[in-house]
């Protein structure tokens, strides 16, 4: 009798259960297509970025020192403050 009724109304246990289901994969869709190396791309991108500022640091105290030799050199007080 309770597969004539599903039958005859149309009722079955799956549609009722296909409902949470998508809201179940809706809540967890960024895990389940979340890259598996996307943490190890921004380690990656930082120490990139770390190493140009380093880089960037070192050049900009090489030329500091540079211009504070040719101050001395010329005489010009560098001990000023702006």
């Amino acid at each position: 009798m309770r597969w004539r009724t599903r039958r005859r109304f149309n009722k079955s246990p799956k549609i009722t259960t296909l409902p949470r289901r998508e809201s179940a994969l809706g809540r967890r869709n960024s895990e389940i297509f979340e890259r598996k190396n996307a943490s190890n791309e921004a380690a990656v991108n930082f120490e990139r970025k770390s190493a140009r500022l380093e880089g960037k640091i070192e050049q900009l105290l090489i030329e500091k020192e540079f211009l504070e030799g040719k101050c001395n050199e010329l005489g010009i007080d560098t001990s000023e403050k702006r």
